[in-house]
């Protein structure tokens, strides 16, 4: 019995680096794809939908539309892959309002961008995060409800010592630096 492989794959070695797709994959709860979008997120992309439980965001992606994955329970982000984090890529500059609101994912928001994305309101209400972390620097914009109701939050917006730019709080979570400096 022999193998085929595509032509594309062969002579290909498989790499531990995680590498970030041009598009934007969603999956159901068996990795399968289910759909796929080149560029931004368009409004109320997959609101709601059942099916999708991962969101492979591609580095076409900058914005994230309303209500794009709004009412997700299961939804967790698959970048990079075995993270356990929810973690949005650096390209994604704009989280329009009630992008990702009431997804259960419980585990840490990770913004790992050196100046964070803006994030509309209700861009996160409602969602079971136990911990948000900005890994950048510099905040451009954080709208009031961004992070109304969370379940699970620890009570804090944790970011780096020299971090500025920031309100002492959102929604309620208070702001404290407490990550290493950027």
């Amino acid at each position: 019995m022999s193998l085929k492989f595509p032509v594309s794959l062969v002579g290909k070695r498989a790499s531990a680096e995680y590498i970030q797709p041009t598009d934007t994959f969603v999956y159901d709860a068996n990795d399968n794809v289910l759909d796929s979008i080149n560029g931004n997120i368009p409004n109320e992309w997959k609101r709601s939908d059942p099916n999708v439980f991962k969101v492979e965001i591609g580095s076409s992606c900058s914005l994230i539309g309303i209500d794009a994955f709004r009412g997700i329970p299961n939804l967790t982000i698959r970048y990079p892959e075995g993270d356990n984090n929810f973690t949005l890529p650096e390209n994604v500059t704009d989280v329009n309002y009630r992008g990702f609101q009431g997804c259960g994912y419980i585990g840490t928001l990770f913004i790992p961008h050196l100046n964070s994305p803006r994030l509309r309101s209700g861009a996160f209400r409602y969602s079971a995060f136990s911990r948000i972390e900005f890994w950048g620097n510099r905040v451009q914009a954080i709208e009031s409800g961004a992070f109304l109701n969370l379940s699970n939050i620890d009570g804090f917006i944790h970011v780096p010592v020299n971090a500025v730019g920031f309100a002492a709080s959102y929604d309620g979570l208070t702001v404290v630096y407490d990550l290493p400096a950027i």
